[in-house]
């Protein structure tokens, strides 16, 4: 299998040099201004995908030039399926979330979507108000689409929660079966995600059912786990746990003191980082090509922090306790 991906690695190593170097990011992070910031982002390789008429059309245009050139890459067709699937499931979200929350006199044509993943966005629109278009949708987007609709009142958080579970879901499904790598990242992933969860619900004091409602199956640690590690206070030493996670321990357990999670969000990105680019797996393989993407999304994410925080005036200081880089 890993002379498959002799030409893809090769190919991808070449793309690598897309990614925003530091010394950018220090750059970019002490820009007096968004403006200033923007003429920055210009000179990256996103310069190509600011032709759009806004940021998030670039971002998404650049996730989605991603996408489609791994996914030409792929010769694995349960990769290509990992990989659209995931973007299928943003499209749904950004077509119910308007459709199921929105004014009836809103123009369904004008919600922004990607490109076509495996499901058509025609039929994921169709499928919200029509019986037979829905049974048309694969279960579980059909079943997600249900649950949705037997909401009492269904408000945008309603459809985030609903969504952000569903993604974690398909991600794991679809990338899980490919490689145990894969598999393990993907556990990394919703780890991390859940003790984000679980820390702001320990200092919300939100109740058990709350909690519960809001984490993802799939990490290493059950939510019957978090849930109880949530009671106790045991949050920290539940996640160092984990062979490797001491230092993002440390740092959730100065978040619950501190009540601010800016630099457990930046311990967890540099944990995935590290595993991205240090070559803690494989060199040759699916591995190589998903996690790459998964790189540039972060990146995206990155950015949009970035510009926000500009936006508001945010200080550099207080960026560099968000961002791992720079």
């Amino acid at each position: 299998m890993a002379e498959d991906f002799v030409y893809t690695n090769g190919r991808i190593s070449g793309e690598e040099t897309s990614f925003i170097e530091k010394r950018m990011w220090q750059m970019m992070i002490a820009a007096e201004s968004r403006d200033e910031l923007i003429r920055f982002l210009g000179d990256t390789w996103y310069g190509g995908f600011m032709h759009h008429d806004s940021l998030e059309k670039c971002f998404s245009g650049a996730v989605t030039s991603v996408e489609n050139d791994m996914v030409e890459l792929a010769k694995d067709k349960r990769i290509q399926r990992g990989i659209l699937s995931r973007r299928d499931v943003r499209n749904a979200r950004y077509i119910w979330k308007h459709l199921l929350t929105g004014d009836d006199g809103k123009d369904d044509d004008s919600i922004e979507v990607e490109k076509d993943g495996l499901i058509s966005t025609d039929l994921l629109r169709k499928a919200v108000h029509d019986d037979e278009s829905m049974a048309d949708l694969p279960g579980n987007f059909r079943e997600t689409l249900e649950e949705l609709k037997e909401l009492d009142s269904i408000k945008e958080c309603d459809v985030d929660m609903l969504m952000d579970k569903f993604a974690s879901g398909i991600e794991s499904v679809e990338l899980s079966a490919i490689t145990p790598e894969l598999e393990y990242l993907t556990k990394i992933k919703t780890e991390l995600k859940n003790f984000l969860i679980a820390g702001r619900a320990s200092i919300l004091e939100l109740s058990s059912k709350e909690i519960e409602k809001t984490l993802f199956e799939g990490g290493f640690h059950t939510i019957e786990e978090l849930e109880e590690a949530c009671r106790k206070n045991d949050l920290t030493v539940l996640l160092a746990e984990n062979t490797g996670f001491e230092e993002v321990a440390e740092s959730l357990g100065r978040a619950l003191t501190d009540k601010s999670f800016l630099s457990f969000e930046r311990e967890t990105d540099r944990l995935l980082l590290s595993i991205y680019e240090e070559g803690t797996y494989p060199v040759f393989g699916p591995f190589r090509l998903i996690s790459y993407v998964f790189r540039k999304e972060m990146e995206v994410s990155h950015l949009k922090v970035l510009l926000a925080a500009k936006t508001a005036g945010v200080g550099k200081e207080r960026l560099q306790q968000r961002l791992p880089r720079g």
